[in-house]
């Protein structure tokens, strides 16, 4: 009788703790499923919400100070410039933005013009057969500086740098084969004037290069631009979700 209950209370113990298990394995099924739809939910509160989420909030932003001075703009990027590559290096690697300035500085030939120049990024992507002279131009005296300890990566080729304001180029009409601007539209208070600019300055022929960025076709990802817009441009002097057919932003086919 005896080993009756011992076995009695040693199947009773193997089955409590099968039990156990599959109440635990349910649980976790259970607290799976409250997580997916939770996140599930949260997603789509979120997707609602940006579609709902006005784009004119651009404007609205920019009336309260998103689109600071020129100077201002100037003074961030003055500062920016001695820690500026090391700041976006990992960034544009991984975004494969280096892949893009060097597709598209490989178009440019002749005696070509940088505007918003910056640190010379562009430079270890110009193709020297094709490209005879480099001027560029930037707001900033303190990018400018920085940009001319880069002149190595241009060997063979002259290169004219000047701090210039981007809105009012201080060059003849139709004075260069390629014009090319390189997130410099975000940077600028008047982007309209800088591209009637750039147009003004190229031969009838040559042509204009453009690698920017601006609000997105995708409402989620516009929301967290514009969310994200005022400490972006306090930090980086870049009005990074400017609705660029909104502003009218047009320039001549070549």
């Amino acid at each position: 009788k005896r080993q009756r209950n011992r076995t009695k209370v040693k199947f009773d113990r193997k089955f409590s703790a099968d039990k156990l298990q599959k109440m635990w394995k349910n649980k976790k099924l259970i607290f799976s499923a409250l997580g997916a739809y939770a996140g599930g939910t949260y997603l789509f509160y979120s997707y609602k919400r940006s579609q709902n989420y006005s784009s004119n909030l651009t404007e609205d932003i920019e009336r309260d100070g998103l689109n600071p001075t020129n100077e201002k703009r100037r003074l961030i990027f003055d500062y920016l410039s001695f820690e500026y590559d090391d700041s976006i290096k990992f960034d544009e690697t991984i975004l494969g933005i280096n892949g893009q300035r060097k597709k598209l500085m490989g178009k440019a030939q002749g005696d070509v013009l940088e505007v918003s120049i910056g640190t010379g990024r562009n430079f270890q992507y110009y193709d020297t057969s094709k490209v005879k002279t480099v001027t560029g131009i930037d707001y900033s005296r303190d990018m400018i500086t920085a940009a001319s300890n880069k002149s190595q990566n241009l060997p063979g080729l002259t290169l004219r740098l000047y701090q210039m304001s981007n809105e009012k180029i201080d060059f003849p009409d139709e004075s260069f084969d390629t014009v090319i601007d390189s997130f410099g539209l975000c940077s600028v208070n008047d982007p309209t004037q800088m591209l009637q600019e750039m147009a003004r300055v190229c031969k009838k022929g040559g042509k204009i290069l453009l690698l920017e960025h601006g609000e997105s076709n995708w409402s989620w990802m516009s929301y967290y631009l514009n969310k994200n817009a005022n400490d972006h441009v306090q930090k980086w002097g870049c009005t990074h979700n400017r609705n660029i057919e909104r502003k009218n932003i047009a320039i001549r086919t070549w």
